[in-house]
């Protein structure tokens, strides 16, 4: 299920979300709000895009998160996404899905 959230609203949250757990510097608002508005006003898919552009940049050893760092973890994020919802399905579902998302 999606969280369907204004653009505004997901940027606001993923702001607070880089605030407890990047480095300050390591993300700018730009790149928030790119992350916002990139995954079609789904919460759960910028949580997982936020989540996976700091972990690419870390594994990368940069400094800092980049737009084209985003849009390289955009794969990671979709697949991520994928697998949480998962959960949210009846059980026969969930063959399907990871079938369809490989």
């Amino acid at each position: 299920m999606s969280v369907a959230l204004p653009v505004c609203s997901i940027a606001r949250f993923s702001r607070k979300r880089a605030s407890v757990g990047v480095e300050p510097g390591e993300i700018g608002g730009g790149e928030l709000e790119n992350i916002a508005r990139c995954p079609d006003s789904d919460a759960r898919d910028a949580i997982a895009l936020l989540s996976h552009s700091v972990r690419n940049t870390a594994n990368a050893s940069a400094d800092r998160v980049t737009w084209a760092v985003i849009d390289d973890s955009k794969p990671d994020a979709d697949q991520a996404v994928v697998c949480s919802r998962l959960s949210d399905l009846s059980r026969g579902q969930p063959l399907v899905l990871k079938v369809t998302s490989n």
